[in-house]
């Protein structure tokens, strides 16, 4: 290990590889004159090598873990991105870890770098299982609580640290092939970056992006790990400064996207961790060599990049509609009667609803070039396929507000002759409303 300060006798007791990668090659100053050179001026790779730096700074700021994940095609950079913020830290091959483990193996690898960074490759070597039960705990923090042979509660691990992600699909679409859908919290901890439109701005007089970025890979190879060491020795020696940087950081990107998204709280909320990164950039200038007018366009140039991928709509919301959407339009013609323009409509017999496949419900068809066709879908469709991973309170409320649902007063569905009696449906219809 290396001690920053006074040299007094440690005595470490813990079983887990903290140092693995944690080496140097070169010194601060050549990074930045080799690595930061060539960054400079790139938006998302600047915001990568602000990841590491931004370590130390989660408990300054009081915020939460957060990650980035670089989702594209193989071949776009991402993978660069992210050795290049791994040479902070140490020998970049060394820190690269992957998804491929277990949950707990992946909460082992965050204890291990606490305060620190911790890059995780290759979202497809895992499995979608190993990413639902990772984004909580990860972000979270905290490992899982154990009893001990005596019932009493057993240490357990914590950690506070950012983590980089790469992957060739985002979370929604791998955990999707598993037939999982993300909650939206998670979102909120694991954002997903696209590479594809954050191309590198400034070749640095290379005539490719891909010699670029083999220069860049000779550089962070040959330079790494001494400017973390100086970096720990800066915010030691100047802990006021960082923490009223931090704090004006924070104030500044609230007020800023309260005022351009006042409706989406979690646009709001993901808008701590680019303050920390806007501020870990602008205080790291000794060391990168970078102006603070581009570190602050770099990280707003990623938040854009990030907002226009998650939407401005509440994550909740977008995944109702999308999933109303779906259902209507993969089972509107097939699994639904059809009613008169008046409403009527004879009950559906078994015979009949088994031919259909199962009946979910009765489509009114438009009346007129201007009306809107409706879709009176059964509470138990609803509940399945709309509401899916969602209370159907919430549901519901979401497609009214989206101009999806009419209702009754009082009550979230309306009332249907169907026969000779009265049923409650869920009325929707499709919409261009969505995002």
């Amino acid at each position: 290990g290396h001690i920053i300060g006074d040299e007094t006798p440690v005595l470490f007791m813990g079983k887990r590889d903290v140092t693995g990668g944690w080496t140097t090659s070169g010194t601060a100053d050549t990074w930045r004159e080799s690595v930061a050179r060539l960054v400079d001026g790139n938006s998302l790779m600047m915001v990568c090598v602000a990841m590491p730096f931004a370590g130390p700074l989660l408990k300054l700021a009081g915020i939460q873990n957060f990650g980035l994940h670089l989702y594209a095609p193989s071949t776009t950079g991402k993978t660069t991105c992210a050795a290049l913020a791994a040479s902070v830290c140490g020998e970049p091959s060394a820190l690269r870890k992957t998804w491929n483990g277990t949950a707990n193996g992946i909460q082992g690898n965050a204890a291990a770098r606490c305060d620190g960074f911790l890059w995780l490759d290759e979202l497809g070597e895992g499995s979608p299982e190993t990413l639902t039960g990772t984004i909580y705990s990860l972000f979270n923090g905290s490992g899982r609580a154990r009893a001990t042979k005596d019932g009493s509660n057993a240490p357990h691990d914590s950690w506070r640290l950012p983590v980089l992600s790469t992957g060739e699909a985002d979370t929604a679409t791998f955990a999707g092939r598993a037939k999982i859908t993300l909650a939206p919290g998670q979102f909120v901890r694991l954002l997903n970056i696209p590479v594809e439109p954050m191309q590198p701005e400034n070749l640095h007089g290379y005539s490719t992006a891909g010699a670029h970025a083999r220069a860049l890979t000779r550089a962070c190879n040959g330079h790494f790990g001494a400017v973390f060491r100086e970096w720990i020795t800066w915010l030691i020696r100047n802990r006021p400064e960082a923490e009223n940087t931090i704090r004006q950081r924070l104030d500044e990107w609230q007020a800023a996207v309260q005022k351009r998204f006042p409706d989406s709280t979690q646009v709001c909320r993901v808008a701590d961790a680019f303050a920390v990164l806007d501020a870990a950039l602008v205080m790291a200038r000794p060391f990168t060599g970078w102006n603070e007018a581009a570190c602050r366009d770099a990280v707003v140039n990623v938040f854009k990049s990030w907002v226009k991928d998650f939407g401005t709509r509440d994550k909740a919301q977008s995944q109702i509609i999308s999933q109303a959407t779906d259902f209507l339009m993969r089972y509107g013609r097939s699994r639904f009667a059809t009613l008169t323009t008046d409403g009527k409509a004879n009950a559906v017999t078994d015979q009949e609803a088994s031919r259909m496949g199962g009946l979910y419900g009765y489509r009114k068809p438009a009346d007129g070039d201007n009306g809107d066709e409706w879709f009176y879908v059964t509470p138990a469709a609803f509940r399945e396929h709309i509401a899916k991973a969602h209370n159907h309170q919430q549901a519901a409320a979401a497609l009214e507000k989206a101009g999806m649902l009419e209702r009754e007063a009082g009550r979230l569905q309306v009332r249907l002759r169907i026969g000779g009696g009265q049923q409650y449906f869920y009325k929707v219809k499709l919409t261009d409303g969505g995002e």
